[in-house]
């Protein structure tokens, strides 16, 4: 009795509380960013982008099908739903649904008493985005998004429409920035009752980063600010246990003084599944479960790959000292998964460069470094070296 009055008080609240309109859509809708404490602005690749930060999406060049489900506090359902399609060369579209929905709400007189009566209270969301990479910069990526919003209490309901704009930018090899700036058109929500009432939706700016600490451990933090109300900060943890292709094994965890989050994700191909446990302190509230299913599709055919290998320092032919042993090889890639030089699999690193030391015959030495795309596409060129 006690956990359903406090629950229909937290949903009630933004009925009177301005500040507080539109507050589900800040509940995560992945499992991936419930692990990390509620990050959202900085998930670089996130397949939920279409719902959380619009730029990521220019990241893909994939048709991307989204869903998950989660009970929050033990009371709420969450439903949602996202799709995205690649128009061409990162540049992709995308749409999101997002569904809350609390049934079987005791209605109450003033004194707290039970009348029997039972009312629902539903919140969902439709979310239209686009999200693309910016020309004549290097790997950064603005969205925009528009989101129909709607809510219905017991007989009651309200709309509005919100608009938001997003960007994500690599800052260093090992460092990224997300920020997003949501209902900047100062929305509000139309209450169909008899005195009206307007609910102003407050506008939030959300910024973000992503650091790469080794080579599969990644942090995630984020800070954001909803009008008239104190900064919230998010700090999150991913590790990679298997390596960063397929299969893919990520455990996930964050601590706040007001929750536990922990999470595991696994992709195997284009298919991912992942999980999340959030634990509150308030002892009204029970724990929150949410899982998902992400499916990505390749769209061959919207592909224009330009691979290149680029060497520093040295040419196709170069002469060397006699006494030299061996040449460290290093160079710059362009739209390449994979490489090889002399037959030996080489690591391509995350800012797309490689190095690796080729031990030197007596005269002469030829070293072949082949690349092949995500895709299939093999490129290969050659390096000489000549003892003199």
């Amino acid at each position: 009795m006690i956990k359903q009055l406090l629950l229909s008080l937290l949903i009630v609240t933004p009925l009177i509380a301005s500040s507080q309109a539109g507050a589900y859509l800040s509940n995560p809708v992945s499992p991936r960013s419930a692990a990390l404490g509620n990050v959202k602005t900085i998930l670089y690749r996130d397949q939920f982008s279409a719902e959380h930060n619009p730029a990521g999406l220019g990241q893909f060049n994939h048709t991307l099908i989204n869903v998950s489900n989660a009970t929050l506090f033990g009371q709420v359902e969450q439903k949602h739903i996202s799709l995205a399609y690649s128009l061409w060369d990162n540049a992709t579209i995308g749409y999101s649904y997002m569904d809350n929905t609390v049934d079987n709400i005791k209605r109450t007189t003033s004194a707290g008493i039970d009348t029997g009566e039972r009312f629902g209270y539903k919140a969902s969301s439709h979310r239209f985005s686009t999200g693309f990479k910016l020309p004549y910069l290097h790997d950064a990526y603005l969205g925009v998004a528009a989101r129909l919003m709607r809510n219905r209490l017991d007989t009651a309901s309200a709309q509005a429409l919100g608009i938001d704009v997003g960007f994500q930018a690599t800052l260093t090899p090992f460092a990224k920035l997300g920020v997003i700036a949501e209902n900047i058109n100062s929305p509000k929500f139309s209450w169909t009752t008899d005195l009206g009432t307007e609910e102003p939706i407050p506008y939030k700016l959300s910024a973000g980063v992503g650091i790469n600490l080794a080579d599969n451990l990644d942090i995630y933090a984020d800070i954001s600010r909803k009008e008239n109300q104190d900064a919230e900060h998010h700090v999150g943890i991913e590790w990679h246990v298997l390596s960063r292709d397929s299969p893919h094994l990520q455990l996930r965890g964050s601590i706040t003084s007001q929750r536990l989050n922990a999470g595991v994700g696994l992709r195997v191909g284009g298919i991912t599944l992942d999980y999340a446990y959030t634990a509150f302190n308030e002892t009204y509230m029970d724990p929150s479960h949410t899982v998902s299913l992400s499916l990505a599709f390749k769209n061959k055919k919207k592909i224009h790959e330009n691979p290149k290998i680029s060497l520093y320092k040295f040419s196709k032919q170069n002469r060397v000292r006699k006494n030299r042993k061996q040449v460290g090889i290093s160079g710059i890639t362009q739209d390449l998964k994979y490489l090889w030089i002399n037959g030996e699999k080489i690591v391509i690193r995350r800012d797309k460069k490689f190095y690796h030391v080729v031990p030197l015959n007596d005269t002469y030495t030829s070293v072949e470094i082949k690349g092949r795309t995500k895709y299939g596409k093999v490129i290969t060129t050659t390096a000489e070296f000549i003892k003199r």
